[in-house]
């Protein structure tokens, strides 16, 4: 109990940390392509995803919501672009989506989610989806790997990187190799942006003798139990 109320504490102390406003040197990009320079509202957390708070000399804050402009970047860092992605079955919505890397594939992130898009035309959800199985009356949690599906087609008329998504990790790292991996294959320039930070980092072993790495959810929780 000690142990699971220390981690909810740091937990919560982190998120504080990283709702706060930290604004740094950036511009928006206007519908027209004009770029403004200004401060923009910087956060390791899904705020960027959703909004931009914009300082300029000028008209001092304004927040811009992803229909209002074409996107923002951070200088020398974050490139975020307004997009349009589906929420469900039925429903789209606007948001900024982080461009992990640009060239005939280009990789965006959204809070845990990834999308890809060719030669600026055909965009696609990379997912992942674990499932619960029961198996001779046992429980088994096992992901469908759709992500490789996609890319298998997208990368179809590359060979070598087509071939090489079979042990494919579904991670930021990863996914962002392998895009590039097949921009080069296709003489593509693939241009990187700063990969993004962890949201939260905890070293706890030699700091307070805590090992996340051994924490582990009862499997009698519900997270476990069949739908």
């Amino acid at each position: 109990m000690t142990r699971f109320l220390l981690l909810t504490s740091l937990i919560l102390i982190a998120q504080l940390a990283y709702s706060q406003s930290d604004f740094k040197e950036g511009f928006i990009i206007t519908h027209q392509g004009d770029t403004i320079k200004g401060l923009i509202d910087y956060r390791e957390s899904n705020y960027n995803y959703k909004k931009c708070s914009f300082k300029s000399p000028a008209n001092g804050e304004t927040i811009y919501l992803p229909d209002e402009i074409k996107g923002y970047r951070f200088l020398n860092d974050k490139y975020f672009i307004s997009k349009q992605i589906k929420i469900d079955e039925n429903n789209y919505e606007r948001a900024f989506l982080e461009v992990l890397v640009q060239g005939k594939i280009t990789l965006y992130k959204y809070s845990n989610k990834f999308y890809a898009e060719k030669d600026d035309s055909v965009f696609y959800e990379l997912s992942n989806t674990i499932k619960e199985q029961i198996i001779n009356g046992k429980k088994y949690l096992k992901a469908d790997n759709r992500y490789k599906g996609v890319l298998t087609v997208l990368f179809s008329d590359c060979s070598s990187s087509s071939s090489n998504l079979q042990n494919l990790k579904f991670i930021e790292k990863a996914l962002i190799k392998s895009v590039k991996t097949y921009n080069k294959c296709k003489n593509s320039i693939s241009t990187s942006f700063i990969e993004k930070k962890p949201w939260f980092r905890l070293n706890m072993g030699a700091a307070i003798g805590l090992n996340l790495s051994k924490l582990s959810i009862d499997p009698r929780s519900s997270a476990f139990l069949p739908t």
